[in-house]
């Protein structure tokens, strides 16, 4: 769809390590946290379906709690940090700029404070005020807080089937 929602199968031929992949992707920035996560070894050739789902439906901003028991009302598993590398690598045309794709993983990451955090790709400047149209069109992957105040009902998410 339009948006990003939508139901993607990946395919990954394995030989690359997760960092690899990411360094592939080219994404303008990638949080440590993120890259801190990664496997170093090298991954079997795998598949997976990834559902891109909406928050739309709530009707306002749901809270984590209630979009991990959407995962499990939709019947999608969390996704793991080699399908969210991946999905960035196999699909860079999303995300779709406005709409940030969350990924509640498992196991979730944590900061050197222990604080759990989800991983979020999105697409467009770090800074809100940056007009500059070439930085309008990086993608970026970073782990946010889990409980942070950004706002669900305009992102989507994504587990697998």
């Amino acid at each position: 769809m339009a948006d990003g929602t939508g139901v993607y199968r990946m395919v990954a031929s394995g030989g690359q390590t997760e960092r690899e992949v990411i360094e592939a992707s080219r994404y303008a920035n990638c949080d440590g946290l993120v890259l801190g996560a990664c496997g170093l070894w090298r991954r079997k050739r795998s598949e997976a379906i990834i559902e891109v789902f909406g928050a739309d439906h709530f009707g306002r901003n749901p809270t984590d709690e209630e979009m991990l028991a959407e995962y499990r009302r939709r019947s999608l598993q969390r996704p793991t940090m080699q399908h969210v590398v991946r999905f960035g690598r196999r699909f860079p045309d999303l995300p779709v700029k406005g709409h940030p794709i969350i990924f509640y993983i498992e196991p979730m990451i944590k900061d050197p404070v222990g604080s759990q955090r989800v991983v979020c790709l999105w697409r467009g400047p770090l800074a809100s005020d940056d007009k500059d149209p070439v930085r309008a069109n990086e993608r970026h992957l970073y782990a946010f807080a889990l409980g942070a105040t950004y706002d669900r009902s305009t992102c989507l998410f994504a587990g697998v089937r």
